[in-house]
């Protein structure tokens, strides 16, 4: 028996054209290309972002089959959901880098420019035995650009509905074994209504050194800066991720990462002020080898310090965790057997043990079969714990009170996955997905029947069981004359079991389609795409539901010259009223130029 390393690609006669070949390391914690991953995953390239003239990281996962991402407001712009799970079930990375920085830990994806991302890697399901806490439904794991070996520079102008304006620049140069790789975005709009006006702007840096062509250094700073008024709202992030990553001969991989993050919230509304601040240093260290031929080992071991204090709540000590994690990855061909364990020490609710089981089986190169359960788990964060907060609408008067419940328990979940991965004559590419996840004392927002100056007060309790489970089909074809197409679809069901509801804003069923054509010769790139919503549910109760509705969208390309390029979007073609959390815009475009050397 012989395990199949990751290092080998997928022929061209097999691979097809659908980036199976793509490297994602998220799954595993080892490198593996897409196609002979043992787990259920995707991966956006940048060149399918260039190609769909993409602006943000979560633009391109709203299309994405099995991912919700719902348009959000103030500093939640855009959230992902994964397999029916809220938001925050789901850990979004940043090179490996835990992402903080949200009012009530709602990460907005669009605030990472498309020109910092070389691809985008995504897991689904439990994740917990790699990943710990909050992997429940998955994780979202961005990788950003390396320096380039050439010069690079590009800049973009933009302008778009609700006066938006979104200019972007970056650059990047290696000068022997040194390079850096920085980019600046700004955007503005005025919402789509007068309190979602909003500023924002963002810079990243990548600096690299290449000690020799196996050990390779890199520090990545960032710093994002968002203002929205009217209601005077700001926050501040600034980040630093260090990674050392050593090969020492080619069947071991050492890597080092060590990084910190500080959020900072501020909001002034009807003569209240509110301040929060939320501090996160990490350490990792991860290192993987060939046992014997047969078994891919990795060992791991991670450190993690929290603190998040502020006006709304009484936090008092950090929140500490230790974490180890193994796995064994076994390959006798034709299937890889993936076995891992992670556990967690956490300074206020013990021990937490994650075990997980992978399986891929290679019936055929063209035809693939996947499996895995898992338990995932994710303690309860410092808001849920110590809130004391008031959501304030524009009359000035509080809609309710709400408070923290230091007595809350980790909530835990079994998921299982299976699915199939068929090549059919090198023209299409069929996925299909089964997925099921039950979760243990979920923990959900209720009201306790008090009143405080005459508003409801809520907190924070465990409930019994919910469940999400669900189907995912994909068809990816490859038409000639440069043309390419897919069709994505989902159908979902959950419940919350202690009241027999559907949980909120889950659509039963999701359709997307796409076509792409591509036309060299004439510099010409036209992006379709379409999606229907169906009807979900916005209350726990059950008693208020949303309609389903159909969407168009078109986005073009045309080079001017060989380094300026032009590009227009049109989001609903047909200006369609529809509902989400409020009445959401009609049309919308977006054009601009842009300049790449």
């Amino acid at each position: 028996p012989q395990l199949i390393l990751a290092q080998e690609t997928p022929s061209e006669e097999h691979d097809a054209g659908f980036n199976l070949g793509e490297v994602i390391v998220t799954g595993t914690k080892t490198e593996h290309t897409l196609g002979d991953v043992p787990v259920t995953a995707s991966v956006i390239t940048k060149e399918e972002i260039e190609a769909a003239n993409i602006e943000t990281a979560g633009e391109a996962l709203k299309w994405l089959t099995g991912v919700d991402a719902q348009r959000g407001s103030g500093f939640s712009k855009r959230e992902i959901k994964l397999q029916g799970l809220p938001s925050h079930y789901g850990l979004i990375l940043l090179d490996g880098q835990r992402v903080r920085g949200g009012h009530g830990y709602n990460i907005d994806l669009d605030q990472y420019p498309v020109e910092m991302i070389e691809r985008i890697e995504v897991v689904k399901g439990p994740a917990s035995s790699l990943y710990g806490s909050d992997a429940m439904s998955g994780v979202i794991n961005i990788i950003t650009k390396n320096v380039p070996e050439k010069p690079a520079f590009f800049t973009s102008t933009a302008f778009g509905t609700h006066n938006a304006r979104i200019h972007k620049l970056s650059q990047g140069l290696k000068v022997g074994k040194t390079g850096y790789f920085v980019s600046y975005t700004r955007r503005e709009s005025d919402g789509l209504e007068r309190t979602d006006k909003f500023d924002a702007d963002n810079v990243m840096l990548n600096l690299q050194y290449e000690f020799n062509p196996d050990l390779k250094l890199s520090i990545k700073p960032s710093y994002y800066h968002q203002k929205d008024d009217p209601s005077k709202r700001r926050q501040k992030k600034y980040s630093i991720n260090t990674l050392l990553d050593w090969k020492p001969n080619e069947y071991s991989n050492l890597k080092v990462r060590a990084s910190v993050c500080q959020w900072n919230f501020y909001l002034h509304k009807h003569e209240r002020s509110v301040k929060e601040d939320d501090d996160i240093q990490e350490g990792e260290l991860n290192y993987s080898f060939l046992f014997r031929g047969l078994h891919l080992i990795s060992l791991g071991y991670n450190y993690t310090k929290q603190k998040r204090s502020g006006d709304l709540e009484n936090i008092g000590d950090d929140q500490i965790t230790h974490s180890w994690f193994f796995q064994d990855e076994i390959g006798f061909d034709p299937f890889t057997l993936v076995l891992g364990t992670r556990i967690d020490y956490h300074d206020r609710w013990g021990t937490e043990i994650n075990p997980k089981a992978s399986l891929l089986y290679k019936l055929t190169d063209r035809f693939k079969l996947r499996a895995s359960v898992g338990r995932a788990f994710k303690g309860p964060d410092l808001i849920q714990l110590y809130a004391y907060d008031f959501p304030m609408p524009p009359t000035g008067k509080p809609m309710v009170f709400i408070r923290g419940n230091p007595t809350l328990d980790p909530e835990n979940s079994i998921g299982y996955q299976f699915g199939l991965e068929w090549i059919i004559r090198n023209s299409i590419l069929m996925r299909l997905s089964l997925f099921r996840n039950d979760v243990d004392d979920m923990i959900a927002l209720t009201a306790t029947g008090e009143e405080e100056d005459g508003v409801s007060i809520r907190t924070y309790k465990n409930i019994d069981e919910a469940y999400t489970q669900g189907v995912e089909l994909e068809l990816l074809v490859n038409f000639p004359y440069n043309l390419s197409g897919k069709m994505g679809y989902t159908y979902l069901d959950t419940e919350d079991k202690e009241t027999d509801k559907e949980l909120t804003y889950n659509s039963d069923h999701k359709l997307t389609l796409e076509l792409n054509f591509k036309s060299p010769r004439y510099g010409l790139g036209i992006n379709l795409r379409g999606e229907y919503i169906g009807r979900r549910f916005t209350d726990e109760a059950n008693n208020i539901r949303l309609g389903g509705y159909s969407l168009a969208y078109i986005k073009v390309t045309k080079d001017i010259t060989k380094h300026m390029k032009a590009f227009f979007s049109l989001d609903n073609i047909f200006d369609k009223k529809y509902k989400e959390y409020r009445e959401m815009p009609g049309t919308e475009f977006l054009g601009g130029l842009s300049i790449k050397f």
